[in-house]
């Protein structure tokens, strides 16, 4: 029996999708039903957009601090869309989760608040109204922290940190996307029981259900 394109890709997309359920991986079926899926952001772009909300506000992050605020944006999208914010994959290093693109960006800054000197040196990219509306409420909700309050979230006992690096054996691997959407979803199982500072959760989680 002849099929047509269109049918196959749905068929194979049903097959990939049994498997994601099965497994517990991510597949981005998107593509194999023919649909057009827009490229995850830089975590460098992620960063960029960051750094201007403070600017707005008169503040500054350092590199430690924007590393965690792409990391917990780059989480909660995970929860929400089951989509990656960043195109890039966190690493388990000693400090923390950190995106080695980002790194490689800030090194000159060292330990200092980064100030641009112009727009030019941070350019804004084209985030969609989604994304963006995501990074204002991070911005928002975790930018009054300090990073060692961000800390507690992102590379404390039982995070998906401190599962990768395996007290050092795991040092520069990547942390799979599977478990950090695991980890925010748990935030906001429990913000639903008791409320937290944490009103993300107001937003849609997708097959929550699921995961």
């Amino acid at each position: 029996m002849n099929r047509s394109l269109g049918e196959l890709r749905r068929l194979e997309a049903q097959a990939l999708w049994g498997v994601c359920r099965k497994t517990g991986g991510f597949i981005d079926i998107r593509p194999y039903l023919g649909w057009k899926v827009k490229m995850p952001a830089w975590s460098t772009e992620i960063a960029n957009e960051l750094i201007h909300l403070a600017q707005v506000d008169g503040k500054a992050f350092d590199q430690m601090h924007l590393q965690e605020l792409v990391y917990i944006a780059h989480g909660w999208c995970l929860a929400i869309t089951r989509q990656p914010l960043t195109g890039d994959r966190p690493e388990a290093l000693k400090h923390g989760p950190d995106y080695r693109r980002l790194s490689d960006a800030l090194v000159s800054w060292g330990i200092d608040p980064i100030i641009p000197a112009s727009d030019r040196d941070f350019p804004r990219t084209d985030l969609d109204p989604a994304e963006r509306e995501l990074l204002v409420r991070i911005y928002a909700e975790y930018g009054v922290l300090k990073t060692s309050q961000l800390a507690t979230l992102t590379r404390d006992a039982g995070t998906p940190w401190e599962y990768v690096y395996a007290g050092g054996a795991g040092e520069c691997r990547d942390i799979p996307h599977r478990l950090i959407r695991a980890q925010f979803l748990k935030f906001t199982a429990r913000s639903q029981k008791k409320p937290q500072r944490i009103s993300l959760t107001s937003m849609t989680i997708v097959d929550h259900q699921d995961s």
